[in-house]
C-alpha cells in the first residue's frame, strides 16, 4: 500500500487533532487500567477496535466470567448471567480511540483505502520533534478524491526516510 508523507505544522490544525486523538487515547488506557486494577487482572487487557472486551487474569475469576477458548489467561464476561451484563456494560464504556476516530478528527471523515485485500486510514508518527501525518493513496477509497491533511506540507519520500534515519541516529 502507498502511502504519502505530510509533515505538519506544530501550531496547525493537524497539530491538534493529533493532540486530541492522544488526549482520548491517553485517557482511554488510564480507564482501562482503573478497571483492569478494580478487578483484580493483569496489566494487560483485551479489546475489539474501540472498546474493552475482556482482561488477562493470573486465574479464574470467578462468576460474570468465561474463559476465552485457545486463549490460556484471557476471560470475557459472560453474558449470559446478570453479572456478566454488568461487567460488559463497564467494559464497554472504556471507549478505545481507532485510527478511524483520528481521521475524523483531523477533517478526514472515514477515510479509507482497499487495496489488495487489506485496509489503511489515516495515521500519524512523532520522528524526533516532528509529526508526520501518513495517508494511503489507492484506487478503492470511501472519498473519491485524495485526502491533504490541514496545515502541512507533503514530503518528498526522500525526506521522509531521511527524518527517520535522523531520529534512528538521534540526530532529530
Amino acid at each position: 500500500m502507498e502511502r504519502k508523507y505530510y509533515l505538519v505544522d506544530p501550531a496547525g490544525k493537524s497539530m491538534e487533532a493529533i493532540k486530541e486523538w492522544r488526549r482520548l487515547s491517553e485517557e482511554a488506557y488510564a480507564k482501562a487500567a482503573e478497571i483492569t486494577k478494580e478487578f483484580g487482572a493483569k496489566s494487560e487487557f483485551l479489546k475489539n477496535h474501540e472498546s474493552l472486551i475482556g482482561l488477562l487474569f493470573e486465574q479464574n475469576p470467578g462468576r460474570g466470567w468465561k474463559p476465552i477458548r485457545n486463549f490460556n489467561d484471557g476471560y470475557v464476561p459472560d453474558k449470559r448471567i446478570k453479572e456478566g451484563k454488568i461487567i460488559a456494560k463497564r467494559l464497554a464504556a472504556v471507549q478505545i480511540p481507532h485510527t478511524r476516530t483520528f481521521s475524523s478528527l483531523i477533517g478526514g471523515g472515514y477515510f479509507i483505502i482497499v487495496s489488495g485485500g487489506r485496509w489503511a486510514s489515516i495515521s500519524f508518527e512523532t520522528i524526533g520533534d516532528a509529526h508526520v501525518v501518513s495517508v494511503p493513496i489507492g484506487q478503492y477509497s470511501c472519498d473519491e478524491k485524495e485526502f491533504i491533511p490541514p496545515d502541512t506540507r507533503l514530503l518528498k519520500m526522500s525526506e521522509y526516510y531521511a527524518m527517520k534515519e535522523a531520529a534512528s541516529e538521534g540526530k532529530g
